[in-house]
């Protein structure tokens, strides 16, 4: 109590207004934790894109007959490297038919940011082979 005999108005609970204070904390914390969602759901979506570009890329040149599945495999790692930070490759299957080639990456992506689960993507194109006449 000060000389007047109210209390101090440094207190976190105040009898009319209630835990103004404490209510304030925790709505940032609360808004922290959404804007940090949303922004990791906004990278998770521009790295999945640029993986899907590499691929198409990749299928796009692989359609050719005399392109070499081993060196564009690579490439492919390098560039999904490259395009998107933190991710990483776990495997890349071709498969080759008579009509068309398709390839699927199975990727790994750690959000930048607050340490979230790792998100695990497998992406698909495919391309039909482009025969000589």
């Amino acid at each position: 109590m000060d000389s007047s005999g109210s209390k101090g108005s440094l207190g976190v609970w105040n009898e009319q207004r209630g835990s103004t204070t404490i209510e304030g904390i925790v709505a940032m914390g609360v808004f922290f934790l959404l804007i940090a969602l949303v922004v990791q759901l906004g990278f998770l979506v521009i790295a999945r894109s640029a993986v899907g570009a590499s691929l198409d890329a990749s299928v796009r040149r692989l359609s050719e007959a005399e392109a070499d599945t081993t060196v564009e495999r690579d490439r492919l790692v390098y560039e999904i490297g490259a395009v998107a930070p933190g991710m990483t490759v776990l495997s890349v299957d071709l498969a080759r038919s008579s009509a068309a080639i398709t390839i699927t990456a199975v990727v790994e992506w750690i959000p930048p940011g607050p340490d979230l689960l790792p998100v695990r993507l497998a992406i698909t194109r495919s391309h039909a082979l482009v025969v000589p006449p």
